[in-house]
């Protein structure tokens, strides 16, 4: 067992085992020997830590978390020994740790240039990173401004998204050489060689009225950039802020969408239900076929719409705790499982048509029994309570609705799980009696199973004098399976005898068809009398357009009776008086 400390290297806090610790502090105090009375030894040693520090976090990880021997001893190979560069004019030496380095192809990162700009750096950055003159791209952004004015715009975001070379090592990086020791130092005496030209000629330039002013322009844009850095460093802490922000809401969306669907599936009375009643179990115990479909079912609802919510939270906690970090074997085992929730949910989806493939139909004449004396029959509903009847959620079918616990008076409601809408429509009846018909309608596996399950439906309808009441509502129990069921009364009406429509009948009305192409809705409160040609309404206001019709059919008539009490010889000559 190793005693391990934790250091400052460069800014940054390391845990660190003690041979390699004494390892590393070796190496350093060699460096600092090597550059002592050196006018910029202690920029040169900065530098070089900044540039351990960040070789020691690449080589940290999830599962590793403390700073080895063999990573000093790879970090050490990587910036390069002392004793391969003190020494400058043994060219051997110098030969030797070129050979070692050369040939090797080191990352170039993009940064703002601070040596060589004319506002940010932003063109002599890019030409560095690109291996370019700065010429050229400083003439590229002036011929946009020119052609199109979009070049300033470009080179204000670019100033504020790429971030300034302040480090040696970051300078270095720029322009793709390896960040050594030897590269460091060199890097640096020549930044002191250029700022002692530039005291020695300061003199000279101050006697220059041009030159004063590309002192104060260079001035201004130190000025601007240092402004545009500071603006930077802003905009970087508002995105690490809303970066926060979007991994809390992306851990709650996660953490709530797992504990709504883990409560949805095991059958609880969900509060996030649509329906706000009734359990998702019984909807799929009426929906699916046996136990085997709705094993496929909520196995595959369960990792198609897990796998999301699970990698959302995770995602969360990613933002949340930036140390945290998954391999790309998590993000390959949710892929998987997802599509594995999509071949569960296609299965289900197979046996679930099997069951619905067959569609049958039959139509059961119901005994009505109704005075032959009576010729008008006023429809009404059954139940006006059911009249407030509201669906909690239409799920399937367009007419089938989920619900439990609804009070019907003909039916324990406690039975309750599907509530479907009844309709009724009229037809010219054959005889001179009323009739009274429900048409069935369901799907199943078979023939026999279709119609068995369209018998499942129940629903209520009674005849007194001359009112009829059918409920606008037909129930299926619990323990039946749902199967697109559907029901529809005829009420047949003979030629000559009539039928009201009471206001409350809007509920099962649909589609009554008559002479004048009357909507159902303009047809309540009226009575219509069944013609040759169809429903005819006897208390309707007359239309002016009727009006007209009737006259024109009472002169008709009369041409008619006229004509035929004359003569048969008598010659009516038109032409004439």
């Amino acid at each position: 067992m190793n005693k391990t400390i934790n250091v400052n290297i460069g800014g940054r806090i390391f845990s660190i085992e003690e041979d390699a610790f004494a390892k590393l502090e070796k190496y350093l105090e060699a460096i600092r020997n090597s550059f002592e009375g050196h006018q910029s030894a202690d920029e040169i040693i900065s530098d070089i830590e900044l540039r351990v520090s960040e070789l020691f976090s690449e080589r940290i990880n999830e599962s590793k978390q403390v700073i080895v021997f063999e990573d000093v001893e790879a970090v050490i190979a990587i910036m390069g020994k002392p004793e391969d560069y003190i020494d400058a004019e043994d060219e051997e030496m110098e030969q030797e740790f070129k050979r070692k380095t050369s040939g090797k192809k080191y990352e170039k990162r993009v940064f703002r240039d601070p040596d060589d700009k004319l506002l940010f750096g932003v063109c002599s950055g890019l030409s560095a990173y690109l291996g370019w003159d700065p010429i050229i791209l400083r003439a590229l952004f002036v011929i946009s401004t020119i052609a199109f004015g979009v070049g300033p715009i470009v080179y204000i975001i670019l100033a504020l998204i790429i971030p300034k070379a302040k480090t040696t090592a970051e300078k270095l990086q720029m322009r793709g050489e390896a960040v050594t020791v030897n590269n460091i130092s060199k890097k640096v005496n020549e930044s002191f060689s250029d700022i002692k030209d530039d005291i020695k000629d300061f003199g000279k330039r101050n006697d220059i009225s041009g030159d004063r002013v590309n002192s104060a322009g260079k001035h201004l844009g130190d000025v601007i950039s240092d402004f545009f850095d500071a603006l930077g460093r802003i905009l970087k802490v508002l995105i690490v802020v809303l970066a926060k922000i979007l991994g809390v809401v992306f851990f709650l969306a996660g953490a709530f969408a797992l504990m709504a669907l883990i409560t949805g599936l095991f059958g609880i009375d969900s509060f996030l239900s649509a329906t706000g009643s009734g359990e998702l179990r019984e909807f799929m115990n009426s929906t699916l076929a046996d136990s085997t479909n709705r094993g496929l079912f909520v196995g595959g609802i369960a990792l198609v719409l897990g796998v999301p919510a699970v990698s959302i939270l995770l995602l969360g906690i990613r933002i949340l705790f930036q140390k945290i970090r998954y391999s790309g074997i998590v993000a390959i085992a949710l892929i998987v499982i997802w599509f594995v929730g999509i071949g569960l949910l296609a299965a289900s989806g197979v046996q679930l048509f099997e069951n619905r493939q067959t569609k049958a139909r039959f139509t059961e004449t119901l005994q009505m029994d109704v005075d032959s004396r009576i010729d008008t029959l006023i429809l009404d509903i059954e139940g006006s309570e059911l009249t407030r009847f509201k669906f909690s959620g239409d799920f399937i079918d367009g007419s089938i609705f989920f619900e439990g616990g609804v009070t019907i008076p003909w039916v324990d409601s406690t039975n309750v799980v599907y509530v479907g809408k009844n309709t009724l429509t009229t037809r010219q009846a054959a005889g001179d009696r009323f009739l009274f018909e429900v048409e069935k309608s369901a799907r199943g596996s078979s023939q026999k199973d279709a119609i068995r399950n369209a018998r499942q439906m129940k629903s209520s309808w009674s005849i007194s004098n001359d009112s009829l009441r059918v409920s606008p509502y037909f129930i299926l129990e619990k323990g039946n399976k749902v199967r697109s069921q559907k029901a529809r009364y005829i009420l047949y009406i003979p030629i000559g005898k009539a039928i009201t429509l009471a206001p409350s009948s809007k509920e099962v009305i649909y589609d009554i068809p008559n002479v004048t192409n009357t909507r159902d809705r303009n047809m309540l409160g009226h009575t219509w009398l069944m013609t040759e040609k169809g429903l005819k309404c006897r208390t309707c206001p007359i239309s002016e357009e009727e009006k007209a019709q009737a006259r024109e059919d009472i002169l008709q008539e009369s041409a008619k009776q006229i004509e035929a009490e004359l003569p048969e010889d008598l010659d009516i000559n038109k032409d004439n008086d």
